[in-house]
């Protein structure tokens, strides 16, 4: 596990699920399952076991979402000014003789998502279901034709709602190299973060049970503010995806493929998440 702080924000990542479960099953919350969608047990086993029982969903929903994402590689291309000259290119009088790095777009480039698990309390555990189905349907389709690395997270902030204070943000390393189906199911599907997330970032983190740095992400502005600062605390690069959390208004926590789509869309135009 590491462990920093970013301009007062606690990161804790772990680079298995199984390291996390361990790490924090002793703060679980084990009396709401009905709000947190599974038990402690449970979570635990989805963390180190895996669960299986969404996949069938998550290969129902592959169909209907579009995974052409574009990531960028760099090359290096001939130009007037750069870096470094060719000396054939400027022996024989060619007006590009030096070479200068560019960025290309590429489907077949290694591709880092990142995926908000903090949600709203009046979102109902089984939504937040439908939504990891959909990141498994995610997940399942991009591995199969490219190099992709996966984290899941989880941030909390002050119980004061709009206070900076006791922000902190736990993340977790998903099997993707190969994909490890049972496991990327079970902590996306079965509460991981209400379950075993939150009361680990209280106890660890000194966080409550408010909002990442007071940022409520209930308009785009906010939400825009809110993955800003998230991308930085992660050292998350430009090119990388960060799925940001559900607010308890938005009406995309009813169409999980609609969601994941306008993400990909939005990163895909270069737009903010």
């Amino acid at each position: 596990m590491e462990a920093y702080t970013f301009e007062g924000i606690k990161v804790r990542r772990f680079d298995s699920a199984p390291e996390f479960a361990t790490a924090a099953m002793p703060y679980g919350i084990g009396e709401a399952r009905g709000w947190t969608g599974s038990s402690i047990g449970e979570a635990y086993a989805a963390c180190t076991e895996g669960d299986l029982s969404a996949v069938p969903e998550a290969e129902r929903m592959i169909d209907q979402i579009s995974a052409n994402v574009e990531t960028t590689r760099s090359q290096w291309d001939p130009a007037v000014a750069g870096a470094y000259p060719m000396v054939p290119d400027y022996l024989s009088g060619h007006p590009l003789n030096m070479r200068r790095r560019t960025h290309v777009a590429n489907e077949n480039a290694p591709l880092r998502i990142y995926l908000d698990l903090t949600s709203s309390a009046g979102v109902e555990s089984d939504k937040l279901t439908k939504r990891g189905i959909a990141f498994l349907a995610l997940a399942m389709l991009l591995t199969r034709s490219r190099p992709v690395e996966m984290h899941v997270f989880t941030a909390l902030g002050s119980a004061r709602q709009r206070s900076p204070k006791n922000s902190g943000i736990v993340s977790i390393k998903l099997p993707t190299a190969p994909l490890d189906l049972a496991i990327a199911a079970g902590v996306f599907t079965k509460g991981v973060a209400r379950t075993l997330g939150y009361g680990y970032l209280e106890k660890n983190c000194g966080t409550g049970p408010g909002w990442l740095r007071g940022l409520v992400p209930g308009n785009a502005e906010s939400m825009r503010r809110y993955v800003a600062i998230v991308r930085s605390a992660l050292r998350a690069g430009p090119e990388d995806i960060i799925i940001g959390p559900v607010y308890y208004t938005d009406a995309s926590i009813n169409e999980p493929i609609k969601f994941v789509q306008g993400m990909i869309d939005k990163h895909s135009k270069g737009g903010d998440e």
